[in-house]
């Protein structure tokens, strides 16, 4: 047969011609009964997966990643959160450090402005961070 099998407009002609092969087998056409020797309690015997498993996404391997996939750096990418959150702060509290009173009044300076609020040392101030979510250069310093 050309097709890969039966469809729902030819359902009820292929369930006539079923019922004649499990009658008399030799009463059907030889394609049809090639076809319906291939059933097995009305179910093809074909693959109707790949013959490989997909990857599931809620049971990965063990180690959490595909086996010969080398890990990252997992502290480069926290690094990098940690200066998207200092972003996002400043953002949000930036107006706060702003020197913008005509009286020069003394305000506090939000904890959350401070990159040592994020964990970051005087010697990351010098390593280049990803500012995708910035204007400019795609790399900076902090």
């Amino acid at each position: 047969m050309s097709e890969p099998g039966p469809n729902s407009l030819s359902l009820a002609f292929v369930e006539e011609l079923y019922e004649q092969y499990l009658n008399d087998p030799e009463a059907v056409p030889p394609t049809w009964r090639g076809y319906f020797e291939q059933q097995v309690d009305g179910h093809s015997r074909a693959a109707l997966r790949p013959s490989w498993s997909p990857p599931s996404l809620f049971n990965p391997p063990s180690n959490g990643h595909a086996d010969g996939v080398e890990v990252a750096d997992g502290g480069a990418a926290l690094r990098q959160h940690r200066v998207d959150e200092l972003i996002r702060s400043y953002r949000a509290r930036g107006h706060m450090i702003a020197h913008l009173d005509p009286l020069q009044l003394p305000r506090p300076r939000p904890p959350e402005l401070d990159p040592a609020y994020f964990g970051f040392t005087e010697e990351d101030m010098d390593r280049p961070f990803a500012t995708a979510t910035m204007e400019g250069p795609r790399y900076r310093t902090l």
